[in-house]
């Protein structure tokens, strides 16, 4: 990461950009894209992939717990080694403070642009395929194991300080 500061008069102000490169960070496995790889593979019985060793390794984080219509079962998952992640962005502040009569006055704003937050295809603990990769910023992210991520992300500020009488003002959005 690199950054920059300025400072002049009642101005302050930041500049900072960063990335992270994650090799292998731990993940749990997604639910959704077991199921999802273990029926676009044809898994299921009576699929056109049962019996390959993909759906093998598929079969093996699916438990039958019940019997009846809607196919009770459950689905395990583990913590990995996940799929590689990059990450970068800016992260900004800027103020501005000045005197007015007795009192001070300040506004700012602050925040980060997340530029990237790239994985790359998503596997489970036996290397099966279950979801390409891409970049997450700005998506819900439903199906992956991440949160979803604004690209950009601030708050607002704002405050007066009045030195006679002792008391002060102060907002932040």
């Amino acid at each position: 990461n690199f950054g920059v500061l300025v400072s002049a008069g009642g101005f302050t102000g930041s500049l900072d950009y960063w990335r992270f490169d994650y090799e292998k960070p731990f993940q749990v496995e997604n639910y959704d894209q077991i199921v999802n790889a273990y029926v676009n593979n044809g898994c299921a019985n009576g699929g056109a992939g049962v019996g390959s060793s993909i759906c093998t390794a598929l079969r093996a984080h699916i438990f039958p717990i019940g019997v009846g219509p809607e196919g009770n079962e459950r689905i395990e998952v583990s913590v990995i080694n996940g799929s590689d992640i990059v990450t970068s962005g800016i992260d900004f502040a800027a103020q501005y403070e000045w005197e007015w009569g007795s009192s001070t006055m300040t506004v700012g704003a602050a925040g980060t642009y997340t530029i990237n937050y790239k994985s790359d295809d998503f596997v489970d603990r036996n290397g099966v395929p279950l979801a390409p990769g891409g970049d997450y910023v700005g998506f819900l992210n439903e199906g992956t194991p991440f949160q979803p991520l604004l690209a950009l992300r601030g708050s607002l500020i704002g405050s007066w300080a009045h030195r006679p009488g002792c008391w002060a003002y102060s907002a932040l959005t």
